[in-house]
């Protein structure tokens, strides 16, 4: 599995995703841009099931990963 990060602005250009198998879009909260991001991969010809957006909190994004998992079990728990 490849994984990689990619912030910054998207730039109109010719692109090919026929070796993309899954596409994950981690983003906070309902940001817009992940609107333009998903129509740019279906445009590319993605359909909906390879696409995966999550949508992060603050708390997430800034948090290690065993914080974040206490911090949902204790939601979770009332």
């Amino acid at each position: 599995v490849h994984t990689r990060r990619i912030v910054g602005k998207l730039k109109e250009k010719s692109f090919t995703c026929e070796r993309l198998k899954v596409v994950e879009v981690i983003c906070i909260g309902d940001d817009p841009l992940v609107n333009c991001v998903e129509e740019f991969f279906f445009n590319s010809g993605m359909t909906s099931l390879q696409i995966r957006i999550n949508h992060l909190d603050g708390y997430e994004l800034y948090e290690p990963r065993l914080y974040r998992d206490e911090y949902r079990r204790r939601q979770y728990m009332g």
